[in-house]
This record gives structure tokens, C-alpha cells and sequence, in this order.
């Protein structure tokens, strides 16, 4: 948006979950800063240098491979932190997978719930997706590419008349959403 490309040649600091992306975005809008690198690999490091310049009266601007960050990506530690540590967080909002694929979702209501990544244990996991066909909202729930199989198939077992809607890289150039049941998913 105009007000995202306004701050982020505003800022004194840009934190990117994926540096490549990230100066890909801001070359497109003429942004002449590298940004540092922020992810789950290096948040622990890197958290610190961002931290610290917050506390020097510096802006800091976050941004993610696609979308809002600090909706299940490292953003939502750096937040945390900064709000901690008493600095003012802002959002300057960009595509939201989570707006995207309930608004083609085609669900009727204003009642939804959004589970961010279900649990990696056995028993959590199936805990939680019996408490969403109990709750019987539409529920959007992330995943990975490398668990996506798995997760199908355990809604296909627990949630076996559930009506799902798939969004795969929403809000990026690949996307797609289908429709159907859990066992025409997998």
C-alpha cells in the first residue's frame, strides 16, 4: 500500500523474515536499505540488535515473505518483545491469508475462529480438531507443506462430513483454493 511503502523508506531499521524477498519488494517501490534478516533461525540473535535499537528512539519496520506479519511467522516473537520492552508496535496492514480465504470461503456468519498452527502431539492435535467439529464454527487452521498429508488425513478420520476449503500460498503468485471433504483432500 502507499502508507507500507511510505514507512518502510521512513524507517531506520528493516527487519525480513526472507532477505531475498524482502529487497525484491523494496527495490520495486525504491527503497535503498538492506534490511536484516529475521526468522526462526536467527530470531534469538537477531532479536537483540532490533530490541536495541527500539530502545535508542530508533523506527523499526517488519515485514514477511507475504502477508501480515505476526500471523504464524517470527514476527509475532519480535512483537512480543518490543511490547515488552515498552516500545509502541504499529501495524500497517498487507494481505491477510486469514481475510483471503474466508472471504472465498463462502461461509455464512460473522463467527469464525482462526487456529494458527494445530499442535505437533498426537494427542493436542486430536484434541483440538474434535474441539472444532464440536464447536462446529469455521475454523482456518495452518500448515505446512511437509505436514499437510498427515493433518488431511486426521480430519478425514475425526471430521469426516467437515466441508473444507484449501487455500494453498494465498495472498502470493501460486495461489489456489479448492473445496471439497477431507477425504477428497487426501
Amino acid at each position: 500500500t502507499p502508507r507500507a511503502a511510505r514507512i518502510l523508506g521512513e524507517v531506520d531499521l528493516i527487519a525480513a523474515e526472507n532477505s531475498a524477498v524482502a529487497r525484491q519488494l523494496l527495490q520495486h517501490i525504491g527503497v535503498a536499505r538492506r534490511p536484516v534478516l529475521y526468522n526462526d533461525r536467527n530470531r534469538a540473535r537477531t532479536s537483540g540488535r532490533l530490541l536495541a535499537a527500539l530502545a535508542d528512539d530508533q523506527d523499526v519496520a517488519l515485514i514477511c515473505d507475504a502477508g501480515t506479519p505476526g500471523l504464524s511467522d517470527p514476527g509475532q516473537d519480535l512483537v512480543r518483545l518490543a511490547r515488552e520492552a515498552g516500545s509502541t508496535v504499529v501495524p500497517v496492514a498487507g494481505p491477510s491469508t486469514v481475510a483471503a480465504l474466508i472471504s472465498v470461503a463462502g461461509v455464512w456468519g460473522t463467527t469464525f475462529r482462526s487456529m494458527g498452527f494445530p499442535p505437533r502431539k498426537a494427542g493436542e492435535r486430536r484434541r483440538a480438531f474434535e474441539r472444532i467439529g464440536e464447536l462446529g464454527e469455521p475454523t482456518i487452521v495452518f500448515e505446512s507443506p511437509h505436514r499437510i498429508q498427515a493433518t488431511l488425513a486426521e480430519l478425514a478420520e475425526l471430521l469426516p462430513e467437515a466441508r473444507l476449503v484449501v487455500g494453498r500460498e494465498l495472498t502470493k503468485l501460486h495461489e489456489e483454493v479448492w473445496e471439497g471433504s477431507p477425504s477428497q483432500a487426501v
